[in-house]
């Protein structure tokens, strides 16, 4: 199966201290960690593998925002470890999260990782018809 035959497209709400770019792109190096943590580390780091996703602001408010995010690499917890990485940790994330980004969960009575999958792509494996499904 070709590298674009497949994509997943996720929901996320995140906290943020300032007004976000509409879009962008987070490339970044990951390493897995014995504790079922990833963590950001420099390309030379042994056993690192690349992660990029796309984001997109669908919308925001003061201290959050939602996200649509798209993979272009599916690494351990890619997407939690690199917005949190990138200042917009996911509301409710207690592994990635920060003291802020808790604390707006809390008021929010958000309580378990705001991140979903909504949006399936690919080509059928017999007749290679595009095939879609979301929620």
């Amino acid at each position: 199966m070709q590298a674009d035959a497949f994509s997943k497209d996720y929901k996320a709400r995140v906290f943020k201290k300032c007004k976000l770019a509409k879009s962008g792109k987070l490339k970044d190096f990951l390493l897995k960690q014995k504790d079922n943590t990833s963590k950001v580390v420099s390309k030379e780091t042994k056993g690192a593998k690349e992660a990029i996703l796309t984001f997109e602001v669908t919308a925001e408010d003061d201290d959050n925002a939602s996200l649509t995010v798209h993979l272009k690499t599916g690494r351990h917890h890619q997407i939690r470890v690199q917005l949190s990485n990138a200042g917009m940790p996911i509301l409710g994330d207690l592994k990635y999260g920060n003291e802020e980004s808790l604390a707006v969960s809390k008021r929010l009575n958000i309580k378990t990782v705001a991140l979903t999958a909504y949006k399936l792509k690919f080509k059928h494996p017999d007749s290679g018809k595009p095939m879609e499904f979301s929620i």
